[in-house]
């Protein structure tokens, strides 16, 4: 990937995610569960675009998570060789 492309890339992700953020913030409830996993991807899709370890939340957020939601995220992320830290 040449250089010039990575830099639109991470400017088009930068600009994806803002929109998101947006209409998170504007729209019901019903929008934002649909759309929260999009915003992660794209927030992931941009940290390994710019080689910077992908920030998760902490983990006691997701305590009562049954399905081992951040659990898998961390997993995909490990095995795509894509850094990532815990906030503490």
């Amino acid at each position: 990937m040449t250089e010039e492309k990575r830099l639109a890339l991470i400017a088009d992700a930068k600009e994806e995610i803002t929109q998101i953020q947006k209409c998170l913030t504007t729209y019901g409830k019903g929008w934002v569960a649909y759309h929260e996993s999009k915003l992660e991807r794209q927030q992931i899709a941009l940290s390994a675009l710019q080689a910077e370890p992908v920030a998760l939340p902490h983990p006691y957020l997701y305590a009562d998570d049954k399905e081992g939601y951040l659990t898998r995220i961390m997993a995909a992320l490990k095995a795509a060789n894509i850094p990532y830290k815990v906030a503490e």
